[in-house]
């Protein structure tokens, strides 16, 4: 780039040279043509004049058009160091913001008063609806004086001491969704330290027991004014919670009319194709519910199939999810226990 910047500028001098040399030439003809007036006749002084004039416009003007084309030229170069100078800025700034990512993450890491927190749920007691938890924390600083607790929705739970590791185990609320707030406290003499290590569910029935899953499609669905008539594939399934193996059983749809049941079709087998037809007013809402009961006899619920006749609109859903342990990524079941009491929703 320096050379060429040489280059350049040795052009433009000897341009600006070639333009002055041309007016130099064009002065002194004109002057020597003006001394020779006297001695000439009029119309020969003239012509030569004009001519030398041409010549000396002519040298000008090409000047002139050579100085614009470089400085055109000099101007592109220009713009296009600005554009790389400006994608160099760019890739800079992309790398620093990248970096400060990852130096906040490992300062937020570094600055955890934890080197392991874990929940292991290990058995169900459906009189009281608790599951039975294990906790155990190990944090990163011990000495003596170090004590742990931790905080469970409104319950705090004094952790016991073994060796640098603390543990406790309490029969905590299976559906309470604060119990989603889980917070740990580390005690060290007058110094108390509080960090909050989870929230990743509303309560512990959705990762403890096994998940209502399956698979649903409709073919074909009409309405003639008097009658709806719908055709579809139902397929039971079941995705296993910490607490839960076995999986569902008796598992059925229910038909619902304007919140009324109008059929329930057992689906023990596992799958049904099916078509039904049932008498509706152009305002009615179809519902169709899938249930199933888990190995603990809570029953769960899952609306499968929502159309409103007179809007028109269809809600329907693939109710299996393969990643069912993380709730962000699923729909809550509706939860029943044996008396019919709605337990989760």
């Amino acid at each position: 780039m320096s050379a060429m910047k040489i280059q350049l500028g040795y052009i433009m001098i000897g341009i600006i040279g070639l333009f002055f040399i041309g007016y130099l030439v064009y002065s002194n003809v004109y002057q020597k043509k003006i001394n020779k007036r006297l001695k000439r006749n009029e119309s020969m002084t003239h012509i030569s004049m004009v001519s030398a004039e041409n010549v000396g416009k002519t040298l000008m003007l090409v000047g002139t058009i050579i100085i614009f084309i470089l400085i055109m030229a000099k101007l592109s170069i220009i713009d296009s160091n600005i554009k790389t100078t400006n994608n160099n800025l760019l890739s800079r700034i992309n790398r620093l913001e990248r970096q400060v990512e990852i130096l906040l993450s490992e300062v937020e890491e570094g600055n955890s008063i934890l080197n392991e927190f874990e929940l292991r749920f290990n058995s169900i007691n459906t009189e009281d609806n608790t599951v039975e938890t294990k906790i155990t924390c190990i944090p990163k600083t011990v000495t003596e004086n170090t004590s742990i607790s931790v905080r469970i929705g409104e319950d705090t739970i004094a952790l016991t001491r073994d060796d640098d590791v603390y543990t406790a185990v309490k029969n905590l609320p299976l559906f309470d969704s604060s119990c989603g707030q889980i917070s740990v406290i580390v005690k060290d003499g007058g110094v108390k330290s509080t960090e909050k290590v989870s929230d990743d569910y509303d309560a512990f029935y959705e990762t403890c027991l096994t998940y209502l899953g399956g698979s649903f499609g409709v073919h074909k669905q009409k309405f003639d004014g008097e009658y709806f008539s719908i055709k579809f594939s139902y397929g039971t399934g079941s995705v296993s919670g910490h607490c839960g193996r076995s999986g569902m059983s008796d598992n059925k749809l229910i038909f619902m009319i304007d919140n009324k049941v109008v059929e329930t079709i057992d689906v023990s087998d596992g799958r049904v194709d099916t078509e039904k037809r049932y008498k509706a007013d152009s305002d009615s809402s179809i519902k169709i519910i899938a249930e199933g009961v888990d190995e603990y006899g809570y029953r769960h619920r899952r609306e499968i199939y929502n159309h409103n006749l007179q809007n028109g609109d269809a809600y329907m859903t693939d109710i299996y999810v393969p990643d069912a342990h993380i709730p962000q990524k699923r729909e809550p079941n509706t939860i029943i226990d044996e008396n019919g009491n709605i337990l989760a929703k």
